[in-house]
């Protein structure tokens, strides 16, 4: 584990440049050990999952990041838990139309941050989300299939939105048999839930370390 810090005046990678207040990057390595603790974890949401419904977990997933952007958790922090809602979005969007499989492993992936009995208690405002912000890293990682797909739909979907609102009107798309929203939805959903199958299965055949399996 090694840290490093940028004294003030010196230009980041991003153009600005450091004030009086100099930031740190920390980085570390999460061993076998490490890891399998965290699958463990994973694993034991799995069963406690089980009989909660999509809206129980959704409403406590979303408590979770009220109860963090109230406590003033650092950015570190607050950025990674934001992640979840592009999980909780990923369940709610009907047009995406999330498969089975898909959709129980980013259950149990909210539930984690659901559950009540944390690494590091959550009411230490500067500690407490540290867990939770590692294993957002692992689970963002895992699901990187998924969420890179739902992007690339929602992409999509905003762009023929505003393409086919320029050129062509609702009454017009029904009386000249206009391929229309649901045709092509359908026709890029399918492509990209095929995608994220290929990506599991690619993890799977590389031997890739995963939270969900065991």
């Amino acid at each position: 584990m090694f840290a490093t810090a940028m004294p003030p005046g010196c230009p980041r990678d991003d153009g600005s440049v450091t004030g009086d207040a100099v930031p740190l990057s920390i980085k570390f390595d999460l061993s076998d050990q490490d890891l399998n603790h965290f699958r463990k974890l994973m694993l034991q949401t799995r069963e406690n999952v089980k009989g909660r419904t999509q809206e129980q977990v959704v409403v406590a997933a979303r408590a979770l990041l009220e109860n963090a952007r109230a406590s003033n958790a650092p950015e570190f922090v607050l950025g990674r838990l934001d992640r979840l809602t592009k999980l909780i979005a990923m369940l709610e969007d009907e047009e995406w139309q999330l498969p089975e499989d898909e959709r129980a492993r980013v259950l149990v992936a909210l539930a984690y941050f659901c559950e009540p009995c944390d690494l590091i208690p959550d009411h230490l405002t500067a500690l407490g989300f540290l867990d939770d912000a590692i294993m957002i890293e692992l689970v963002v990682e895992e699901l990187r299939g998924e969420l890179e797909s739902y992007e690339d739909f929602c992409r999509f979907r905003e762009e023929q939105q505003a393409h086919r609102a320029q050129h062509e009107s609702a009454d017009a798309a029904r009386t000249t048999g206009t391929v229309t929203r649901s045709d092509w939805l359908d026709a890029k959903r399918a492509e990209l839930h095929g995608r994220m199958r290929q990506h599991g299965m690619s993890r799977g055949l590389r031997g890739l370390f995963s939270l969900f399996s065991g």
